[in-house]
């Protein structure tokens, strides 16, 4: 072996990389391609009573005799869709889950008639004793015969093996589980994916899986003998390498697949830029871990994030208010699924692929495209974007989709298309979003795509000492004196602290120690830090006109941030975070008349304080820009309500001039602005 490997390392580059295109070709085709075949074939002779047409939902209802609630098929059925009805879609992963549940299924049927005919013969014998005793071997009119043999479901399936005692099934689960294992290695471990050895243990332990299923079944010798020679065609057909073939690209993904979306995000997202402090900071140097908690199921169940993938269900949703910390959460959960040669992040160990899509992008017109931009070079070379995501859709991919409360008329088609197209296939989508959005629009979209979804809440930081841990972390990463930004944060009555659950808060917070920390000590109410935050803002845009002017600013700076709080409303009101050049350029112009009347400087000036540049995150499409965190931009739109309301007392139907549809946009706004107005006019609000 050592001369062998020293000869393999003496070889021309292509020559090498052709040895292990051909290694992961032959083992990932068996475990995606030739395995599933021979399960079908098993999961067929399970449920020989299944109509073609019938569902397994509509089976297993039938064969337990009532129907499934929407909670007990969640429960029972895990991944398996309610319309499902034949298996040609399941990898080897769903068929082992549906062999099982229909395997558990059966042997209850059985067990369930026996103990009735048991219970049905104790009756019997007793009713027959009685009538003896009475002098009567005919029962009189007010009793019951005893029911014959009760009868049982499964008309075609016997509960006999080969050998005429009752079937045992566990050693038909022992052949499966190997094969199953098998699968999770070559799909998930790169040196097991090239070990030629694969490809034969594969094989054998497919055929000893058929050995198995022709005792469990009583299956003729003839039927068995044409599984195994259908076994050694497919592996026979797999000694070449068919470049057209899906498995093909399936085998160039697995070789640099992750490999391009790690050149795509990880240099993009190692880095995190404060708000307001434009301080820079590794990401996952200021990361705080959070906890989330399930909300269906038991009250106050909180688990470690890490968790939220041991849920069986297709789509994962993880819910959280403005600022939970749920985008922050996605990139490092991109960034530990580099990490997993390192040993870190096990919990992503079942994924072999990962998509990151953004709902504020309003360029990317297609799931396509977004494969695209993920895999560029392999979409080349792969004769077309759509290649790759067929092989992509078989594999197990993780589509992460941020943000689906900020979803517009153009991320709407692509976050559709992830949902429709991952429905039948093995991969998982992790959603974020606000509550309510989750609710509404989302479930409905995944009902009607028959996704089984799960939800679990970001838990707020409500201890002080979690809140002291996450500043502790940014207090180091900036280099401040250590303890100086944690002791003022302790100073906050309960009242105040209680607005810092959650992290972009405790970010704000950062801002407000470096810019303004004499502030600090002199909040008293929620509504005072809202405000504060303006006015540091006010604060950083006052030094940058200073550059250019030593007149009084304070009057235009306010009539500034009006037409910035309008438009910040407007954008809301239509589910907008991400503005174009065009949409910003009323902005600007308004801005440009307000800065005549006392200065000669461009709009710039103020929209780079107050909005950040903000390029897709994949490259692709045009600039475009943003508040720094869309509660930020609430904050904008609330100050406008407040300062109409108090300079004209005009109603706030007439400022928000929102369609009862577009409300649901607005409910954090008017949170702030009932702390504005609880601020200014105590009773008020």
């Amino acid at each position: 072996m050592a001369g062998q490997s020293e000869q393999t390392s003496s070889r021309p580059a292509a020559v090498h990389i052709a040895d292990e295109i051909y290694a992961i070709y032959r083992n990932v085709a068996g475990v995606l391609y030739v395995a599933p075949k021979v399960i079908r074939f098993v999961v067929s002779k399970e449920c020989v009573d299944k109509k073609s047409d019938e569902s397994y939902k509509k089976y297993m209802e039938r064969l337990k005799g009532k129907e499934f609630s929407k909670t007990e098929w969640k429960r029972h059925g895990g991944t398996i869709a309610e319309d499902l009805s034949h298996p040609d879609d399941l990898d080897i992963t769903g068929l082992y889950a549906l062999l099982e549940k229909l395997s558990r299924l059966h042997d209850e049927c059985w067990r369930s008639v026996a103990l009735a005919d048991s219970e049905n013969k104790s009756e019997g014998d007793l009713a027959t004793a009685t009538s003896s005793m009475s002098g009567g071997g005919q029962p009189n009119n007010n009793e019951e015969l005893p029911g014959g043999d009760t009868k049982c479901p499964l008309e075609k399936l016997s509960r006999l093996g080969m050998n005429g005692l009752p079937r045992d099934v566990d050693k038909l689960f022992d052949k499966l589980r190997k094969v199953k294992n098998l699968r999770n290695e070559i799909m998930h471990e790169f040196e097991v994916t090239l070990n030629n050895e694969k490809f034969s243990e594969l094989k054998t332990a497919l055929s000893e899986l058929i050995e198995e299923a022709e005792r469990v079944y009583s299956l003729p010798q003839s039927e068995v003998e044409d599984q195994k020679k259908n076994l050694h065609d497919d592996f026979e057909s797999l000694q070449t390498t068919d470049k057209k073939s899906i498995y093909y690209w399936c085998t160039r993904l697995a070789m640099s697949g992750k490999l391009a979306v790690k050149n795509l995000w990880k240099t993009k997202l190692s880095k995190e830029t404060l708000p307001l402090l434009n301080s820079i900071v590794q990401r996952l140097e200021v990361f705080h871990a959070l906890d989330v908690m399930v909300r269906e199921g038991p009250n106050g169940q909180v688990l470690p994030y890490t968790e939220i993938f041991k849920a069986p269900e297709k789509a994962i949703i993880v819910s959280g208010v403005a600022g939970a910390g749920k985008t922050t959460l996605l990139k490092n959960i991109v960034l530990q699924f580099f990490e997993l040669q390192e040993g870190n992040a096990d919990y992503l160990r079942q994924f072999n692929q990962l998509i990151l899509f953004e709902c504020r992008d309003r360029t990317t017109e297609t799931l396509a495209d977004v494969i695209k931009q993920h895999f560029k070079e392999l979409c080349r070379e792969l004769e077309g974007k759509r290649n790759v995501l067929d092989a992509l859709l078989r594999l197990d991919a993780l589509f992460i989709i941020d943000g689906y409360d900020e979803v517009n008329k153009v991320s709407t088609n692509v976050v559709e298309e992830i949902i429709k197209k991952t429905s039948s296939s093995n991969c998982r989508v992790l959603i974020t979003t606000r509550p309510h959005s989750a609710k509404e629009k989302l479930e409905m979209l995944l009902a009607t795509n028959d996704v089984i979804s799960t939800e679990f809440e970001i838990k707020p930081l409500t201890e002080l000492n979690e809140q002291l841990e996450f500043l502790a972390r940014y207090e180091k990463s900036l280099g401040i004196k250590k303890g100086e930004m944690t002791e003022s944060f302790k100073t906050l009555n309960n009242d105040v602290r209680i607005l810092f659950t959650e992290p972009i808060n405790l970010i704000l917070f950062c801002d407000m120690h470096k810019h303004m920390p004499e502030t600090i000590s002199s909040w008293e109410k929620p509504g005072d830090v809202a405000n504060d935050i303006l006015r540091l803002y006010k604060k950083l845009v006052t030094r940058k006109l200073a550059d250019v002017t030593h007149l009084e600013c304070e009057v235009m700076l306010d009539d500034l941030f009006v037409v910035i709080g309008k438009a910040a409303l407007e954008f809301i009101r239509e589910n907008t975070v991400t503005f174009s050049e065009k949409e910003l350029l009323q902005v600007k112009r308004k801005c440009i008349q307000i800065l005549k009347s006392t200065v000669e400087c461009s709009s710039e000036i103020i929209l780079s304080v107050v909005l950040k540049v903000n390029r897709p995150l994949s490259g692709a499409g045009k600039t475009t820009y943003t508040f720094h965190h869309k509660s930020i931009q609430e904050m904008f739109a609330a100050e406008f309500i407040v300062q109409r309301i108090l300079a004209r007392n005009d109603s706030l139907k007439s400022i928000l001039k929102a369609k009862p549809k577009e409300m649901s946009s607005l409910r954090e706004v008017l949170q702030y602005a009932v702390q504005g107005l609880s601020r200014l006019r105590p009773g008020a609000a």
